[in-house]
């Protein structure tokens, strides 16, 4: 996972993104808890919502739209180790004061969504 987020975050920022699976509400979800702090995720989540609610996709994404809202495209491309993921971090049992490798961020986000641990 973290390879190919890390291949993707080099193509051109409007390269589209066509998912296999519907995940957007889901994934909007985790970021919005998991980063409250970030705007263009709580829009992002807002606007995936409305779209699903008149039965409309949320694909294609643009691979700059990933970069700026995506959890763990964040954690790849090392975006990921400022004040926003401590909660995060403590949340998850990590030392939030301890600088992480992007991989590891990636592998914290990935248990803390699969574990439901922003969702109680």
């Amino acid at each position: 996972m973290y390879g190919s987020f890390r291949k993707l975050a080099e193509l051109p920022k409007d390269t589209l993104v066509y998912c296999g699976h519907e995940y957007t509400i889901s994934n909007y979800e985790f970021a919005s808890r998991a980063l409250p702090t970030n705007e263009k995720v709580r829009g992002r989540a807002a606007w995936a919502k409305a779209r699903r609610e008149r039965g409309e996709h949320t694909v294609p994404s643009t691979i700059g739209d990933e970069m700026e809202c995506n959890v763990f495209m964040l954690a790849a491309i090392g975006e990921a180790n400022d004040a926003i993921w401590d909660e995060v971090k403590a949340r998850c049992g990590c030392d939030k004061g301890r600088t992480f490798q992007p991989v590891e961020l990636m592998g914290i986000c990935r248990r803390a969504k699969d574990k439901r641990v922003f969702f109680s």
